[in-house]
């Protein structure tokens, strides 16, 4: 299952952007042979919200690109 959720409104985002961010993640998995069930969970924020998360997750007050955590 692939859930995407946009908390940003500084970008606005069609149908087609939530597809291909789909289309992205279905094939990283088809690439890395997970064959098994799995669930990823996309968030598209912006930079003061990354920055906050990585700040209370990481301990680096800083902006970064991605952020990405095993369950």
């Amino acid at each position: 299952m692939i859930n995407i959720e946009n908390e940003q409104n500084k970008v606005k985002l069609e149908d087609k952007d939530f597809s291909l961010i789909k289309n992205a993640v279905n094939q990283t998995l088809i690439n890395e042979g997970v064959d098994y069930s799995v669930e990823v969970s996309v968030m598209i924020v912006d930079n003061k919200s990354i920055r906050e998360i990585n700040k209370e997750t990481r301990g680096i007050d800083k902006e970064t690109d991605v952020l990405s955590f095993p369950m």
